[in-house]
């Protein structure tokens, strides 16, 4: 099983928990949810109603 959990700028894990993906068809199905124009369109509205500009800097994602 493998946890997905990226670092924020401070490269501590940005969640609690991350995503726990156990076979490659799990994977394959959340990245093409997260390639879905309409989920960024939501998030981005998600982000201004919470005064977040989406302009956050995260510096590198270590795998």
């Amino acid at each position: 099983m493998v946890e997905v959990n990226p670092l924020n700028e401070f490269g501590h894990p940005i969640k609690r928990r991350g995503i726990f993906i156990q076979q490659k068809i799990q994977l394959e199905r959340f990245l093409e949810v997260m390639k879905k124009p309409r989920l960024m369109e939501f998030l981005e509205t998600l982000d201004s109603m919470a005064g977040n500009d989406g302009n956050e800097k995260v510096e590198k994602l270590e795998i």
